[in-house]
């Protein structure tokens, strides 16, 4: 993934020239910024991660509700695309089972459907930094999995 500086640099360049990919990169930089700011501390590529999956979430559910209303969902799905250019490649469903796997010690007993906050929360906890490398929708679909 690009840095905190680079995507400054090519939102500047683009500006006038792409004022779709300019609006997105304003709202990736903004996000980034404001959870680097909370912090007290300088934007990181966790920040500008973090930043993307948001609006990608944001914009699905968007999408989402104007399907549901029958409407036109074609500049939401053009941006969506544009986000997932800024995402680094994500680690596979296949790779994201393997790594589970080790995160999959309950007993019998504790699993069930319940415990899936704590089980996520141990996930996430024991991912650290490479979190960003997994999608969490796959994680929590193989954590219900396991846990039902």
């Amino acid at each position: 993934m690009q840095t905190y500086k680079e995507l400054l640099t090519e939102k500047t360049r683009i500006r006038l020239t792409d004022p779709d990919r300019f609006e997105v990169l304003n709202m990736i930089l903004d996000g980034a910024f404001k959870i680097a700011k909370k912090d007290q501390r300088d934007v990181e590529e966790k920040d500008l991660i973090s930043a993307v999956k948001s609006e990608i979430s944001s914009t699905e559910k968007a999408i989402e509700l104007i399907k549901s209303k029958s409407g036109d969902t074609s500049k939401y799905e053009k941006e969506l695309k544009l986000y997932k250019t800024y995402l680094p490649l994500m680690k596979s469903e296949d790779e994201t089972r393997t790594m589970l796997q080790k995160y999959f010690t309950l007993d019998e007993a504790e699993r069930k459907p319940q415990n899936m906050g704590k089980v996520i929360s141990y996930v996430k906890a024991g991912l650290g930094d490479e979190i960003n490398q997994y999608d969490m929708k796959v994680v929590s679909k193989y954590v219900k999995e396991y846990l039902a």
